[in-house]
């Protein structure tokens, strides 16, 4: 292992680094086509952002190269142009007469800006995207103190601001729609992927028989598992089968450590087809852990060191040995380059540490939005229901132990084309919410605060019944839906519990 100096140096150097990257990312537009969810109905769901920007900046907010002691206090400044998500129902799919690969980078331009028209890249906007997410654009500020400034004061040792103009987020009736034929084509994917390897490679008219067949083995592994029995010949078979795929699975990796996967052997090809989805993945991962732990030949550890990246730096007291020797530094470019760094070694050659009091306020989180508003829409642009608020303001506060998460809501009003449904009496604080575990004032695991300031909720039972019929209309889909997000939220459940049981049989 390293010595304490060297961890030290190695840490140094790669705060120099973070502490003055620059990140630029500008015109990002991710495209999703569905053609199958729902036919007849093709939808197509993107992501576009025009600028994210990073920068190291000094008290005055001018970007800036921090070096030496500075970096102990680092400020970044981020700025967030037009971020924005987009589901666009019964769209014509993009089309391009020639192959995608063909295409000039300037016509990906094109095509991914504008569209495209006739098997060509338009040259002008083909259709007005329908946003989920209006474009965003805010900023945010990151600074981190240094450890004596934290411990003195009640300021954090890092603190994020993330400032967000106008957050609006949209739901038509043909998005809700292709959302959940969307979730459940996924669903239905996800059950036919467990039985994939009864799958036959015919077609329905060329052999029914075995499609049938294919239906009796599906259904009677589905009641076999719910039942969670096996007979003695289904153990001993696939402990047979378990042997022979983790030993010729690992010998084919072996022969070729580059590669990560097998995908060319005709025999793994016959055992997957007998095999689950997850037996597959459980074996393989067997295999390659029994790769690393069997291989131990010189060659093999050359190999793995040439593959490993200059992040490997150091992760040895003779790797760093041997990499400073070979770097053949004066003694005073080793200051030079500590200065820079900001590495200083004590009298003893080793860290300092300081010891953390459990009312250290270590890292705060605070988010704010001046305005956001949520919207169902019946159509295009018809409105059926508009919650619009300002000022929401969310935190988090991070302590040794203590986590406190806390959300405030300024005013809000939900309105429909009938009227006002509901609108906060006060223009502040009208939601007030705080949750804290393992509170500091209090001998309990955690703790929950709410208040809500007046409102006025006005009844109107047409507007009532029209969104009742928005969520009603697809209800007919999300059956399947419903029931796995019912196993997932048990498995959750089964977890929290088992941790619980864990962290108090310590305790």
């Amino acid at each position: 292992f390293l010595s304490l100096k060297n961890k030290s140096w190695l840490g140094s150097l790669i705060s120099t680094i973070i502490g003055n990257l620059k990140l630029s990312i500008s015109n990002i537009h991710i495209r999703y086509e569905d053609l199958e969810s729902n036919p007849g109905h093709p939808f197509a769901a993107g992501l576009t952002l025009e600028k994210l920007s990073a920068v190291t900046v000094d008290d005055s907010g001018k970007e800036t190269f921090v070096t030496g002691g500075a970096l102990d206090r680092i400020q970044k400044s981020v700025e967030l142009d037009r971020l924005a998500l987009y589901l666009d129902s019964d769209i014509s799919p993009w089309h391009i007469k020639e192959p995608w690969e063909d295409l000039l980078p300037a016509e990906w331009v094109q095509v991914f800006r504008f569209g495209t028209k006739d098997g060509r890249p338009a040259d002008h906007p083909t259709e007005e995207h329908s946003y989920i997410l209006q474009p965003v654009t805010g900023d945010a500020k990151y600074m981190k103190l240094r450890k004596n400034e934290s411990s003195n004061s009640d300021e954090p040792l890092q603190k994020a601001a993330v400032s967000l103009e106008n957050v609006t987020l949209c739901l038509s009736k043909d998005g809700y729609r292709d959302i959940l034929k969307l979730a459940d084509n996924f669903t239905a994917f996800n059950q036919r992927l467990k039985y994939a390897h009864y799958r036959p490679s015919f077609t329905l008219k060329s052999d029914p028989r075995s499609w049938w067949k294919y239906a009796y083995k599906a259904v009677s592994d589905q009641m076999k598992k719910a039942s969670g029995k096996l007979s003695w010949e289904q153990v001993l078979k696939y402990t047979r089968l378990r042997k022979k795929y983790i030993s010729l699975y690992a010998s084919l990796l072996k022969s070729d450590v580059n590669r990560p996967v097998v995908d060319d052997n005709k025999e793994i090809e016959e055992l997957d087809r007998e095999l689950d989805i997850e037996l597959i993945l459980q074996w393989r991962m067997l295999a390659h852990k029994f790769l690393e732990q069997s291989i131990e030949s010189e060659n093999y550890l050359k190999k793995q060191k040439a593959k490993q990246s200059w992040w490997s730096f150091g992760w040895g007291s003779q790797s760093f040995k041997d990499e400073t020797e070979s770097l053949h530094f004066s003694e005073e470019e080793w200051q030079q380059l500590n200065k820079i760094i900001g590495y200083k070694e004590d009298e003893d050659g080793q860290s300092l540490m300081i010891d953390e009091k459990p009312d250290i306020l270590q890292t705060v989180l605070e988010i704010h939005m001046k305005h956001n508003a949520s919207k169902l829409l019946d159509g295009a642009h018809a409105c059926l229901a508009d919650l619009s608020c300002a000022g929401l303001d969310c935190s988090i506060k991070l302590y040794p132990e203590t986590k406190v998460f806390g959300v405030k809501l300024g005013s809000y009003q939900l309105s429909s084309p009938n009227g006002l449904l509901a609108q906060s009496a006060t223009t502040a604080d009208s939601l007030v919410g705080v949750f804290c575990y393992k509170p500091f004032d209090a001998k309990v695991d955690w703790s929950m605060v709410a208040k809500a300031s007046p409102c006025y909720v006005t009844y109107l039972k047409d507007s009532l019944d029209e969104i009742a019929k928005f969520f009603e209309s697809n209800t007919a889909v999300s059956h399947t839906i419903a029931l796995e997000t019912a196993t997932a939220v048990q498995v959750l459940l089964c977890l929290y519990i088992f941790f619980s049981s864990i962290e108090e049989s310590f305790l």
